[in-house]
């Protein structure tokens, strides 16, 4: 597999202008109290301690289910069926404008009709915080991996490509970028708030390192995930 057709691009490095970005942003941390923790997905590997993160010092939280993290077995799968349902009412009254604009672009760029797959979580955010204690906290556990998703957790039968699209609403003050493996080494893509990119599956890559100081310090994304099976693609996170 040549992963140089693979990288990272950009499809519009202002698909949401700054004030945009801020009401984005503003959304999101007015919804604090419809976030969920990292430990109550798959991703953890016991009631109090998920893969890799400190759930003492980290603050890793979803606003939206994703489907990698909650379909690695019935009794999660049906969860996120469940959640997906909430949470799409609450993001699609607040974002439906935006949610079309995103389909639109995915559409023009991979070049296929796109929709967004029924009973899957529309788009949804990755939102780290400042951890819970007052120093500096280092995220730098995430691991290397491709990006693929059980055809159960999608209902889709056969193969398809997946491609991952990805919206910064807010960086690191440290920066935040995308590390992928090309050649044996890691390269980064740098992430610019409000700018739509994205990359295939099949490259290896991981969230960059980071770290966030004080209260206001956040890495908030939205994350997008499309499947293309004969001609057509499924938006979906």
């Amino acid at each position: 597999m040549d992963h140089h057709s693979a990288l990272p691009r950009s499809v519009n490095k202002q698909f949401l202008f700054e004030e945009e970005v801020q009401n984005v942003r503003d959304v999101v941390l007015n919804l604090k109290d419809k976030w969920f923790d990292i430990k109550h997905t798959m991703l953890a590997s016991t009631p109090t301690h998920t893969v890799g993160v400190n759930p003492y010092e980290h603050f890793a939280h979803f606003l939206g289910p994703s489907l990698y993290s909650m379909s690695g077995s019935n009794e999660y799968t049906d969860r996120y069926r469940k959640l997906a349902k909430e949470y799409n009412i609450i993001l699609n009254n607040i974002f439906s404008k935006i949610y079309e604009r995103i389909r639109l672009a995915i559409e023009i760029e991979l070049k296929v009709p796109c929709v967004y797959k029924e009973n899957t979580s529309l788009p949804g955010f990755h939102i780290f915080g400042h951890g819970l204690n007052a120093k500096p906290v280092q995220y730098n556990y995430f691991y290397t991996h491709q990006d693929s998703f059980p055809s159960n957790g999608l209902q889709m039968e056969g193969l398809a490509s997946i491609y991952s699209f990805i919206i910064p609403i807010q960086n690191p003050k440290s920066g935040a970028k995308l590390e992928y493996l090309l050649d044996g080494q890691y390269k980064p893509y740098r992430y610019n708030e409000g700018e739509l990119s994205y990359w295939e599956g099949t490259l290896p890559h991981r969230i960059g390192y980071f770290e966030l100081d004080g209260e206001d310090d956040y890495r908030i994304t939205w994350q997008i995930h499309v499947a293309v099976q004969q001609g057509k693609g499924y938006i979906f996170w």
